[in-house]
This record gives C-alpha cells, structure tokens and sequence, in this order.
C-alpha cells in the first residue's frame, strides 16, 4: 500500500478527512489536525506523513485541501472556506 492510500484511510479513521460536496457530487476534500496553535511540527512534516495530534486541541491546521478547479466552484470554494474560519 502506497503512502498516499496510507494517509488517507488513517485520516479517515481520525475522522479528519471532510469531504465537500454540491449537488449530490463530490467536488473535494480536506484533512485537518488538530492542535493548540503551535503548527510547526505538521508545517515540517512530509505531505503524506501521520503525525499524532491533540484532540481537544483548539486550533484546526489544514493539511490537505483538494478540489474542483474552475469558475462554477470559486463561490462555493470561498463560502467553504468562510465557514472553517467561522468553525
């Protein structure tokens, strides 16, 4: 099993993958830590690398962030991105 696959379904097992959809479509995903704001360590880390966070962390650092690319999906894109801030 490759690193990517690897990544993937332990975040899935973290419950730190959320995925995006519009109009019953998948059109992204996101992978968090959880931290207390000191985001070093997940800055350094390899981009398929699991590292252990804090969960009751009050900080949310976001490690991958995959989505549909053109106009239809800017808005939306934005409106997502507002509401983690909010979060």
């Amino acid at each position: 099993m490759n690193d990517k696959i690897k990544y993937y379904l332990e975040m899935t097992n973290r419950n730190r993958l959320y995925l995006i959809r519009k109009d019953g479509k998948l059109i992204g995903w996101i992978t968090y830590f959880l931290c207390n704001g000191d985001i070093q360590k997940y800055i350094e880390k390899e981009p398929y690398e699991i590292i252990d966070d804090n969960v009751n962390g009050n900080t949310i650092y976001i490690d991958h962030l995959i989505g549909t690319y053109g106009k239809t999906y800017a808005k939306d894109s934005l409106q997502i991105w507002f509401g983690l801030k909010e979060y």
